[in-house]
């Protein structure tokens, strides 16, 4: 069926894509530590990888097959390692020695945007497993925000994470409001409100009510998937 074919896609793509060019494992104080990174850098927007991997984990137990739910752990924990500065904030980038010997990551741009990536993938986390470590971690993040980023008119991005007295970044960006601070409450929210059961979230932070209405899907019965680069596919679907 369309849905099992899209399944084998996905873990294609997870165990050769993913796993060998966008996962550097370091050894950490108390163990390895895995992160989302690109060409041995990390950058903010790749801690959407950990919600995004738990999220298809769960679409596939939901229909019996192994999931990939503990990478998805793996790599929010290398975004919280990553959040263990002075102000309890992230930087925009870091790059990682050749070697896994090599220590932690380096930071290369310390500043702060008011992303919501890493908040994305907490509130996705604490939905599927139920950890309290989750929450924890997010309020955390709040606190930082508030005590940091705060402002008469509202919130504004640091220019270093390391050191606040560096100045701030005269911005607040739309997804701040439409995605930080969404999936923040939401953290904290009721489960029942916006359950992953039923809404998936844009990469915008909007929610879209789920079709699950099995009528649905099996109107289409021919897939076709093709490589066009390197880890890149498109798939097509007719209805019958």
């Amino acid at each position: 069926t369309i849905i099992q074919d899209m399944f084998a896609l996905y873990e294609t793509m997870i165990e050769n894509a993913l796993r060998s060019k966008h996962v550097v494992v370091r050894k950490g104080p108390e163990g390895s530590i895995a992160f989302p990174a690109d060409s041995m850098r990390y950058h903010q927007l790749l801690c959407f990888l950990p919600g995004m991997i738990a999220l298809g984990s769960s679409a596939k137990r939901s229909v019996g097959e192994t999931n990939e739910l503990a990478l998805a752990e793996q790599l929010v924990e290398g975004c919280h390692v990553i959040y263990q500065s002075p102000t309890g904030l992230g930087p925009e980038e870091a790059i990682f020695g050749n070697k896994a010997s090599d220590d932690l990551p380096k930071t290369s741009n310390p500043s702060y945007l008011l992303r919501p990536e890493y908040i994305e993938s907490i509130f996705v986390l604490y939905r599927l497993t139920g950890k309290n470590r989750y929450q924890e971690q997010g309020w955390k993040v709040f606190e930082s925000i508030e005590r940091y980023c705060k402002r008469e008119s509202g919130y504004a991005g640091l220019k270093d994470i390391r050191n606040p007295d560096e100045g701030f970044i005269d911005d607040m960006p739309s997804y701040f409001i439409a995605e930080t601070l969404k999936y923040l409450l939401l953290l904290f929210g009721p489960e029942d409100f916006l359950s992953l059961d039923d809404f998936v979230l844009t990469t915008e932070g909007h929610p879209l009510r789920r079709l699950l209405n099995a009528k649905m899907t099996s109107r289409y019965h021919s897939y076709i998937k093709e490589e066009v680069s390197d880890g890149a596919y498109i798939v097509y679907a007719s209805a019958s």
